[in-house]
């Protein structure tokens, strides 16, 4: 957080103003002075990581939700990051819908609708391949992966046993997020939600059935 590409005041600013508080109001909140939220907002001093956080949590947002505080986030799957934040090493990583991956593939870019900027430092490694698609269903609910977050996706050939990861039947190109479990070829896919809706998925890799494309790395929730 001591990156000074980051306007901390700015987005200090605009979370404030969504939750209708005013500078002495969120002062209260934080046991602080009204001088130390006007000094953050407007740049004459810097947040420690902290206070960002204590602040985050005073106005109900989480960290990440206040790095993409913008205006624009209101716009429909507008995913970038405003520039007061976005490092040098961003990452440009492709977007899907499920709508879009059902009729076609994730290997092809013709499919693929929009990009998501995201900083280099939310990523474990900026020069692996990772997409992003938005989560279809509540099948990993108590995982605290709810239905429309946004997950990103590493791709890999090889998945750690146990990890959520994004998968498709290749019949009809439907994907799936499940937790991974895999016996020498036996393949479980299991939700963590209880409800009857959505089922263990049990394949024999050997049979083609179904491909795994990576593992969930991160999860984005409450984008507006």
């Amino acid at each position: 957080m001591t990156n000074s590409t980051i306007n901390y005041g700015k987005l200090i600013k605009k979370a404030r103003d969504s939750r209708n508080l005013s500078q002495k109001e969120l002062a209260r909140k934080l046991s602080v002075g009204k001088s130390t939220i006007s000094n953050y907002e407007t740049g004459y001093s810097t947040p420690s990581l902290e206070m960002f956080t204590k602040i985050a949590n005073a106005l109900e947002y989480s960290v990440i939700d206040m790095l993409y505080f913008d205006d624009s986030q209101s716009k429909e799957n507008n995913l970038e990051f405003p520039r007061a934040v976005q490092p040098s090493a961003d990452c440009y990583i492709p977007y899907y819908t499920p709508k879009s991956i059902k009729s076609g593939n994730f290997e092809h870019q013709k499919y693929m609708d929009s990009y998501l900027t995201l900083p280099g430092f939310m990523v474990s490694d900026s020069n692996e391949k990772y997409m992003c698609i938005k989560m279809p269903d509540s099948s990993m609910d108590s995982d605290g992966i709810a239905k429309n977050d946004y997950i990103i996706v590493k791709r890999s050939s090889f998945v750690p046993n146990k990890a959520v990861v994004l998968a498709q039947r290749i019949l009809d190109g439907e994907f799936f997020v499940r937790r991974y479990f895999r016996d020498n070829h036996i393949i479980a896919l299991l939700p963590s939600s209880t409800s009857e809706e959505y089922s263990i998925i049990r394949s024999d890799e050997r049979n083609g059935e179904y491909k795994i494309i990576g593992f969930v790395e991160k999860v984005l929730t409450n984008l507006r």
